[in-house]
């Protein structure tokens, strides 16, 4: 893959981070812990799908969706943080 190709893809991925947390941040007016909460779980989410060579929110599928949360429960993620 063409090295500007991929640098574009994963600044559309992160720039579709940063526009959620802002969401839940400014208009949600969620607290900065949830906020916190989120972006954790999103860098983990985020390298998971780098790992599968996985670099912009199109290409995800719901199989991917799928392994992750098997990941999740493989690394005993308690049920009620996976929800």
């Amino acid at each position: 893959m063409d090295n500007e190709l991929q640098r574009e893809k994963i600044s559309k991925l992160e720039l579709s981070i940063d526009d959620f947390l802002n969401h839940i941040q400014f208009e949600k007016r969620l607290s900065n812990n949830t906020k916190s909460s989120y972006q954790n779980d999103l860098k983990h989410y985020r390298l998971f799908l780098k790992d599968k060579n996985i670099l912009s929110a199109e290409d995800i599928s719901k199989s991917d969706i799928e392994k992750y949360l098997e990941t999740l429960k493989k690394d005993d993620v308690k049920t009620s943080s996976i929800a």
